[in-house]
This record gives structure tokens, C-alpha cells and sequence, in this order.
């Protein structure tokens, strides 16, 4: 995905917590650009 791209991805986490994600275009993954995903567990 380039910058300002929109996509919907879908996958499962094993565990519950947040896991970071980041850029790989050099420019704003220098200047510190990140995000967490907040993964809740899923009720039975």
C-alpha cells in the first residue's frame, strides 16, 4: 500500500494485546510513524 492508499484486511490474532505496526517507506517510518492493534478476545 503507498501513502494514502485505503485497503480492508482481515486476520485473527492468536492472543489478546496490542501489537504495533509501521510503515516501511523510509520518510515517515524515519520521523517515527506507528499504530498499535488493540485485539480484544472474542467471546465463545
Amino acid at each position: 500500500m503507498g501513502t494514502a492508499e485505503r485497503n480492508i484486511l482481515e486476520f485473527a490474532y492468536k492472543y489478546p494485546g496490542k501489537y504495533m505496526f509501521h510503515p516501511h517507506q523510509d520518510y515517515i517510518a524515519e520521523h517515527g510513524c506507528m499504530g498499535f492493534f488493540d485485539v480484544i478476545a472474542e467471546d465463545a
